[in-house]
């Protein structure tokens, strides 16, 4: 990047972090300016840019963050996906197969491409990935999801349940039983759904964990119990509840009675996981 373009970019973050009041976090140089030379001041950077969504800015941060530091993942992690979020699908797998050589056995890239080669519709090749981020990070439960989804998508769903279940017994946390749970739920076991989100709700009482086993007693049609369970958690107490409920009726029977394991479900499943990973950041850890 040239100097002028450098001036620049530093000139429109400093004007737009300085409004949202956020510069008092960085590390000023002796020019009273915000020092992007620095990885942690790019990184917070990002971060403040993103939850404004100001994607092209954070994209130039990335840029310059991966170049600035290329012996880090940190900067191609965020390169690809600040593509991902732009829909520069083919930019981003272009940086996620230069880095994968790079960082072999980094879990945050490894993730990312098997999200790529899941949004291209290749599957046997984000296996290849989830396969690996599960072997080299057996603790990290992205991988056994990832490698159940690519095992679904390859017409294998027993040998994906199996993995599921290893997710389940050796990895003991919320985020294991979560991931099952939409393992199931995507592939049209609603009954083992619905035994993990009465498991979550018992372990962690909340609005939210409580909801979740609601729309699977909802969707498995036990309205009986559907609204008993309801009206003691206070689940519908005003309008904008109804009408989550509401739309959930439509969304999740329709997938509900589609056929979980045929192609046309696995090519939805595959263009949309790929963003709900991404978007996720109790999923997508890195960052």
């Amino acid at each position: 990047m040239s100097s002028d373009a450098d001036q620049k970019l530093e000139e429109s973050i400093n004007r737009f972090l300085t409004f949202r009041e956020c510069a008092t976090e960085f590390q000023w140089d002796s020019n009273n300016q915000i020092d992007f030379s620095l990885p942690d001041n790019l990184l917070k950077a990002i971060e403040i840019l993103r939850s404004v969504k100001e994607y092209e800015l954070s994209l130039e941060c990335s840029e310059r963050l991966s170049k600035l530091n290329p012996d880090s993942p940190l900067g191609f992690q965020r390169l690809i996906q600040d593509y991902l979020i732009l829909d520069r699908i083919t930019e981003a797998f272009n940086i996620a197969i230069v880095a994968v050589k790079k960082f072999q056995d980094d879990p945050g890239i490894l993730l990312l491409t098997n999200n790529l080669y899941r949004s291209k519709n290749q599957p046997q090749y984000a296996l290849v990935y989830s396969s690996h981020l599960r072997d080299k990070h057996p603790a990290l439960p992205a991988g056994y999801y990832c490698s159940a989804q690519n095992l679904v998508d390859l017409g294998k769903p027993g040998e994906a349940k199996k993995i599921i279940q290893t997710l389940v017994n050796s990895i003991d946390n919320p985020l294991s039983r979560i991931l099952a749970r939409d393992f199931y739920r995507n592939i049209g076991l609603r009954n083992k759904a619905k035994a993990l989100s009465r498991k979550i709700a018992k372990d962690s009482p909340s609005f939210e964990t409580n909801r979740e086993l609601a729309m699977d007693l909802l969707v498995l049609g036990n309205t009986k119990k559907f609204f008993n369970f309801a009206k003691r958690k206070n689940l519908i107490n005003n309008e904008v509840h109804a009408k989550y409920f509401d739309d959930l009726i439509s969304r999740e029977f329709a997938m509900n009675l589609s056929k979980p394991l045929n192609q046309s479900w696995r090519s939805v499943s595959v263009q949309y996981k790929v963003f709900n990973h991404f978007d996720d950041p109790t999923f997508n850890k890195y960052p």
